[in-house]
């Protein structure tokens, strides 16, 4: 009776893990698009002023041949008002301890335009 409880409670654990790690998957896949849908209409068309505008002053930044990366880590708020920050609404370029966040590596060519993007999405 008592392994047959202990049983049924892990299966149920692994259930409501599995759950909850599909979710967290779509949520960063749903970001992602976020992101495509605005960088990419943005490639060789936006200046640093523009990113920076939309995204604030990146972390860190490295000049590597014509090319210059800004870095991004901006901490995730949940809709019900968690920890992070606005995303693309707004970012904070701040970076935190937060389990929860968005790294976005913006590669801009010698001229001040945007020339690629990359995002790491952690949910």
């Amino acid at each position: 009776m008592i392994i047959r409880t202990i049983f049924n409670g892990i299966v149920v654990a692994a259930i409501l893990c599995a759950m909850f790690t599909g979710c967290a998957s779509l949520e960063a896949q749903k970001r992602l698009k976020e992101y495509e849908g605005y960088f990419e209409p943005m490639v060789g068309k936006a200046q640093q002023s523009e990113i920076s505008r939309k995204f604030g002053t990146p972390m860190r930044k490295d000049k590597i041949g014509n090319s210059e990366f800004w870095y991004y880590h901006i901490p995730y708020r949940d809709p019900k008002g968690a920890q992070g920050s606005r995303g693309l609404e707004g970012g904070y370029a701040v970076g935190s301890e937060s389990e929860v966040y968005d790294d976005l590596t913006i590669e801009f060519d010698a001229k001040g335009y945007l020339k690629s993007w990359r995002g790491y999405i952690q949910r």
